[in-house]
């Protein structure tokens, strides 16, 4: 039994985390009324930047959980699969060159459901001792001994 945890597990964590800071600074800084091109820095950018990292974390997830070689069968599948697609929406709602007003604001709704099914779903995985998600599939893997206890 391989426990090992593979670098695309790590790269896809770093992608999930680094998409947080900067969807962070962007939230945090769009309370404040700042000059435009302060706000293209501190709010525009970063969302673009944070929804491309999120879209790579969800990738990595894809590749991870072999989606596209196997049959929709278990919940970790449909987990990747929901990540990839709230990762693609949130990258897309950012870019206005592609989306603009109510297409924008559908597509990060859509982002936003995807993400939250996928984390309901998620529930359900660590219900089952599934601990490791989409993204540490060796911890899904492990077993408790016969002599550990609860």
């Amino acid at each position: 039994l391989d426990l090992r945890v593979e670098w695309y597990s790590v790269v896809g964590a770093w992608s999930y985390l680094g998409g947080v800071v900067f969807y962070s600074i962007a939230q945090i800084s769009d309370l404040f009324d700042l000059r435009p091109d302060s706000h293209s820095l501190l709010v525009e950018w970063p969302y673009i930047h944070g929804g491309f990292l999120f879209a790579v974390g969800g990738c990595f997830e894809l590749v991870i959980n072999r989606v596209f070689t196997s049959p929709p069968t278990c919940f970790v599948w449909w987990v990747s699969v929901l990540n990839f697609a709230g990762g693609v929406c949130f990258w897309l709602s950012s870019l206005p060159s592609i989306m603009e007003g109510a297409l924008a604001a559908n597509t990060g709704i859509f982002g936003t459901a995807s993400y939250l099914i996928g984390s309901l779903v998620t529930l359900w995985m660590w219900r089952g001792e599934q601990f490791g998600g989409a993204l540490i599939p060796a911890m899904n893997r492990a077993q408790r001994g016969a002599d550990t206890s609860l």
